[in-house]
């Protein structure tokens, strides 16, 4: 069955996340010496349903915290503004506690299951998945291990591959059991294909890292 085309709007994050109650580390960590205080946002979310409204979109999506549960406060703002909502966990990867049986973490169920019963849900993102997976170690990005599969200790191609796929079917059939789809954002051109086989919807980030033309392709 075919679906048309949506348009959706990513919200404010940092400080100028809507929902969030508690304060927000991740521009602490990059932006701003630790334990300094983050300013709020002088607007707020009815302000930015508006500003969402006048730019056409049919869905908003909000960045969780995986310390914050404000998924109850943005599905019912979006259903009350009348948009459907997505959920990302741009800060959960790396700052947010392993969830158990798996490398990385995942939405709580109990989160993704009040979220659908208020809003709309079209899904969940898994920020930067397979940058997590490739790149470990990258200070202040990824966590010194791999998101969905030890891979140090394996030579072979075929069982590493076969590892990292068994990482995404778990955690893809975690979401799966609440009703709700997983989307990856790809920041790198890779195990495209594994997500879609292991049950998820790869999603190209455009101009980003290593896909981004500029660069090592510009040089003299």
């Amino acid at each position: 069955m075919s679906e048309r085309c949506r348009y959706g709007v990513e919200l404010p994050l940092n400080h100028s996340d809507p929902f969030g109650t508690v304060p927000e580390e991740f521009l602490q960590a990059r932006l701003m010496p630790q334990g300094t205080p983050i300013p709020r946002a002088p607007y707020g979310p009815e302000v930015i349903a508006k500003r969402v409204r006048e730019l056409g979109a049919d869905f908003a999506c909000y960045g969780v915290r995986y310390n914050d549960a404000a998924v109850t406060a943005a599905a019912e703002w979006a259903a009350s503004n009348g948009f459907c909502l997505m959920l990302n966990n741009p800060i959960c990867q790396i700052h947010g506690p392993v969830t158990p049986g798996l490398s990385t973490w995942a939405f709580p169920p109990e989160w993704l299951r009040e979220a659908a019963a208020k809003a709309d849900l079209l899904g969940v993102i898994y920020d930067e998945l397979i940058h997590h997976q490739i790149h470990p170690g990258v200070t202040g990005h990824t966590n010194p291990w791999n998101a969905l599969a030890d891979v140090a200790g394996w030579s072979d191609p075929r069982t590493a591959y076969e590892r990292v796929e068994r990482g995404l079917a778990a955690l893809f059939d975690r979401t799966a059991a609440t009703g709700v789809r997983s989307f990856t954002e790809q920041v790198v051109p890779a195990l495209f294909h594994a997500v879609a086989h292991c049950g998820g919807r790869p999603g190209c980030k455009v101009l980003k890292e290593q896909i981004s033309p500029t660069g090592p392709l510009n040089r003299a």
